[in-house]
């Protein structure tokens, strides 16, 4: 998949993100550069490699996974160790500097930003330290929290069972977080360069919404030339979800009218009876085969 063409800012319009050369500006005053990977003279490039040789790519892109499974396995149980219920500010320190310290092992620079009013942990911003004008980039998003409380674990230990692992925040979204980084970590060694920088992008309140980070998602996504978000796979044959259904929230109010039961029940309206009736209206609204709930 070949980058989009750069979308210019159109002449003496604001650029408040940066659009034109591509950098990132989080808040006002605030400015980053995406940064590259170091470009190598002897290889070809990732998007040549794909062309050529996708079949050769997979593979040794396999293998190395594969000789590095018990360090995925590792990392991952550490994380699952580290507890991060959204509404735990604290607790999001544990799996953010275990994030940050794998991060820069691999040259990245990280940044934490603080949520708006400290009620969750904020976010994790990590890209490659060299810069380029211009460079593009591609977005991976995930989020360290869960909606495990503190102490599950206690009464949900981390288990491996026939290849597989189970425990709080191992499936939605820990395991993820450690494709994310093992991914980056394998175009690094495998000597790859990537046509478009990858840079990840981890928020800690995504169980309840994203209140906080979502506006800094948007900043980051509006400019990248493609987003990836490393949620799980859909259903257990692990298949890739390439779009996501909206929500909405309404609220419905009910209001009885008062009427004396015995003498003159026509002249009320029962609102219990009323608000049963919608339920079930709303609930046939569901269709499951086409992903309707």
């Amino acid at each position: 998949m070949s980058p989009q063409p750069e979308r210019r800012a159109k002449s003496g319009a604001r650029d408040p993100l940066g659009c034109a050369d591509r950098g990132v500006t989080l808040e006002a005053g605030e400015r980053h550069e995406v940064g590259q990977f170091p470009p190598r003279t002897n290889d070809a490039t990732l998007e040549g490699i794909l062309e050529n040789d996708r079949a050769k790519l997979a593979d040794e892109a396999r293998r190395w996974m594969d000789a590095h499974a018990g360090e995925m396995r590792e990392l991952l149980i550490r994380l699952v160790e580290a507890e991060s219920p959204t509404p735990d500010a604290e607790a999001q320190t544990g799996p953010q500097r275990i994030l940050r310290a794998a991060y820069e092992a691999l040259g990245y620079e990280v940044r934490h930003l603080s949520g708006d009013d400290g009620s969750v942990g904020g976010q994790l911003l990590a890209r490659p330290p060299r810069a380029r004008r211009g460079s593009a980039y591609q977005l991976l998003v995930g989020h360290s929290d869960t909606v495990w409380d503190r102490g599950t674990l206690r009464t949900m230990p981390i288990e491996i069972r026939n290849g597989l692992m189970y425990g709080p925040g191992t499936f939605d979204m820990k395991s993820g977080l450690v494709q994310m980084l093992f991914a980056i970590r394998a175009v690094t060694e495998l000597g790859w360069t990537p046509a478009v920088t990858p840079v990840a992008w981890i928020n800690s309140d995504e169980e309840i919404g994203s209140p906080w980070s979502d506006r800094r998602t948007i900043r980051l996504a509006r400019h990248a030339d493609r987003a990836l978000i490393i949620e799980p796979a859909s259903g257990p044959d692990g298949r890739i979800k390439t779009g996501r259904k909206g929500n909405g929230s309404f609220e419905a109010v009910v209001r009885g009218k008062e009427a004396h039961a015995g003498l003159d029940p026509e002249a009320g309206a029962h609102a219990i009876l009323a608000a049963a009736r919608l339920i079930v209206r709303l609930q046939e609204l569901n269709d499951l085969p086409r992903g309707k709930t």
